[in-house]
């Protein structure tokens, strides 16, 4: 897919290039949840999980209509998270956001909206700063014309192999997943 000319490209082929690219100085087309993540939502998710198969049996023999949310709701509200699940989830998930790369802030929850986005700002550059690991700026002056002259000569049908040689290195500079 990333050798070949957009214009050559169906459309789950320039979704999942888009998702690929990652985020390269002016292009950033990855999805909101991925790029701000929410531990306590997560450690949620995860206790849900466990509860959703701790429960399987039950889950098995529901009544019609009756939905799994339903039921692992119905657990929750009868057997609440204890703080070692709470611990157990919010630890997992913590671990797993910094591995993947995030930056992990804890933030007041009842602070002011404005004074929380102050906050963010402030402490997401001084911690970016510090703890990211530095990446170099792929800039889109540079490839840019390189592209779109591979895809000129493509589309032509002419000889491209020059304009291929520098498209392609070009393409090995941005990390396909």
């Amino acid at each position: 897919m990333g050798l070949k000319s957009w214009a050559m490209l169906n459309y789950i082929e320039r979704e999942n290039w888009k998702c690929s690219i990652g985020f390269l100085k002016g292009l950033d087309f990855r999805w909101e949840e991925l790029l701000c993540r929410s531990i306590n939502e997560l450690a949620d998710s995860k206790i849900r999980d466990l509860r959703g198969i701790a429960l399987g049996d039950k889950t098995k023999g529901k009544r019609p209509g009756e939905e799994i949310g339903e039921i692992i709701n119905a657990d929750l509200a009868a057997n609440p998270p204890t703080a070692d699940e709470w611990d157990a989830a919010i630890a997992s998930q913590a671990v797993q956001a910094y591995r993947q790369g995030y930056l992990l802030m804890a933030v007041a929850s009842d602070l002011e909206v404005d004074r929380a986005v102050s906050l963010m700002d402030k402490v997401y550059r001084r911690t970016r700063r510090r703890y990211a690991s530095p990446k170099q700026r792929a800039r889109w002056e540079d490839w840019l014309p390189l592209i779109s002259s591979f895809e000129d000569s493509q589309m032509n049908q002419g000889a491209y192999a020059q304009e291929f040689a520098h498209y392609r290195r070009a393409l090995d500079s941005i990390r396909f997943e």
